[in-house]
């Protein structure tokens, strides 16, 4: 054993199988909501994006977290630290390091393919240098972190045999909590990041704070991010690590498949109307078929002064895809071709995606 035991310690006693579970149902919901984005992608909107190609890095890396944190559940991850042999606290230590790197690569990709969502929603230079700006700033943020993963002990032997002569480690408690910072403030970005898209729209306000919320529903891992703040100095600190790290371990991995939920939540609009039209018939949210000669003026953009700025006359459109289909005559649609005003019969039926496509009509 590790240690002796503690009285009044049950060395039966695990967490495990609730780890085992939290893994297993969050990954698998994260599965089958990345199967219906794809399967409206291809079959309904028949077109992918690269955000879509960037989510599916997001699932590999939560379903290489999973695998990496099974094996530490088989080696005893969840009991309490005297039940475990130092043979298998080295093999968690190995595996957990897996994990780390999955963590961070997935957070990188699934942030990335929220905003590359995002992206085609810009239409001024400035709103598309912010958000290439967010998204270099989380590239290089996953890889920072990766690269600490494997430089945070001299030797590199110190991760999991700690007791190395002249071995040291940078402060885990720092670490973790520099990381939890900043991906709270990655995710606070993209929860903000619609609104500022939204800020010139003329539609109502109530259906303005509608498509916002739907937009920003990717970064509502926020919220778990925050949470989880609470249990990483506990983590980080204690002396049954194996026990007391499973609150942290569980907020983690469902926080990284919480991102990918609702980020491709948001994409499924055309699939839900497909199956139930009336769910959006009772929404505010402005829905019609897509390229009509019918302008609505409602999803314009408020016109700006022409200062040299890119001003944009016309923001959002009565459209079905996220491609830049537009409601104007002679607009060009999701099929690639142009249209005088008549829908083409695969749109008007597909219903319209639920973030609104960038407009043609910029200006510069």
């Amino acid at each position: 054993m590790a240690s002796d035991a503690r009285s009044g310690v049950d060395l039966n006693e695990s967490l495990g199988p609730e780890y085992a579970a939290v893994i297993i149902t969050t990954c698998s919901i994260a599965v089958i909501t990345l199967l219906l984005r794809f399967y409206t992608r291809l079959f309904i909107l028949r077109t992918l994006f690269p955000d879509d190609y960037c989510i599916i890095g997001g699932m590999i890396g939560t379903i290489g977290m999973g695998i990496c944190y099974g094996i530490t559940i088989i080696h005893g991850f969840g009991h309490h630290i005297e039940a475990i042999t130092p043979e298998n606290l080295q093999m968690q230590a190995k595996a957990s390091i897996g994990g780390l790197v999955f963590f961070h690569w997935s957070h990188a990709f699934v942030k990335s393919s929220i905003l590359l969502q995002n992206l085609r929603l810009c239409v001024t230079t400035l709103e598309k240098r912010i958000c290439y700006g967010a998204l270099a700033v989380i590239i290089a943020e996953g890889f920072v972190w990766i690269l600490l993963t494997f430089v945070s002990c001299t030797p590199f032997q110190a991760m999991w045999s700690p007791h190395l002569a002249k071995a040291s480690c940078i402060n885990q408690t720092a670490s973790y909590y520099s990381c939890a910072a900043l991906i709270i403030l990655a995710d606070c970005f993209i929860l903000a990041f619609p609104a500022f898209l939204l800020r010139d729209s003329m539609l109502p306000r109530s259906q303005k704070w509608a498509v916002g919320a739907i937009l920003a529903l990717g970064g509502g891992a926020c919220l778990v991010s925050i949470l989880r703040l609470v249990y990483i100095y506990r983590s980080t600190n204690s002396t049954d690590s194996t026990w007391d790290k499973i609150p942290n371990s569980i907020l983690g991995i469902t926080e990284v498949n919480m991102g990918i939920i609702l980020s491709s939540f948001a994409t499924l609009r055309p699939l839900i109307k497909r199956i139930r039209p009336s769910l959006w018939a009772i929404s505010n949210v402005p829905s019609t078929a897509s390229c009509t000669h019918h302008h609505n003026p409602t999803l314009q953009r408020r016109p700006r002064p022409a200062n040299g700025d890119d001003s944009v006359l016309g923001r959002y459109s009565n459209n079905d895809e996220e491609d830049g289909s537009t409601t104007e005559k002679g607009c060009t649609c999701a099929d690639g071709g142009r249209t005088d005003g008549a829908a083409p019969a695969e749109l008007e039926k597909t219903g319209p995606e639920i973030i609104p496509p960038r407009s043609n009509n910029t200006v510069g």
